[in-house]
């Protein structure tokens, strides 16, 4: 299975639709996670729908800011959103061979105080899940503030 996570910085551009399939044709991919969408309701479901993909989960933009869009294939048995907040995303996987896995797509807040909500939840999961996971995405987390 092959999984692209990518920080768009806006879903609304006319090309990101098609550059999407091509990506997703020429790497066979099955999962895309877009962060920093900026686009939500009625607009974020009809441009996700144009990407070609079956099912969706989206976590609308708060204004211009934030937003994550889930999309995957049916080549999976079974995927089931067992969590969704404005900071991530939080999805178990059934293989064909009903092999389970679990991932967090995650984009923090560019904000460090609501950002700690984020770390708390992702603990919480690291302690609670029992199969193989994965967290991927943008944490917004810098090294140093200057």
């Amino acid at each position: 299975m092959n999984y692209l996570l990518w920080n768009v910085r806006g879903a609304g551009a006319r090309s990101l639709p098609s550059l999407i399939r091509g990506i997703v044709r020429s790497f066979e991919v099955d999962f895309v996670a877009l962060f920093e969408t900026r686009c939500s309701g009625l607009k974020a479901q009809q441009i996700a729908t144009s990407m070609g993909f079956p099912h969706f989960k989206i976590v609308d933009a708060d204004g211009f800011k934030g937003g994550i869009w889930c999309l995957w294939s049916d080549r999976y048995r079974h995927v089931e959103v067992l969590e969704s907040t404005n900071q991530y995303v939080h999805v178990q996987f059934t293989s064909q061979r009903l092999q389970v896995w679990e991932m967090s797509f995650v984009y923090g807040s560019p904000h460090i105080v609501l950002r700690r909500s984020l770390w708390r939840d992702l603990l919480r999961l690291a302690l609670s899940i029992q199969a193989p996971w994965c967290v991927g995405g943008d944490f917004n987390a810098t090294l140093a503030n200057d």
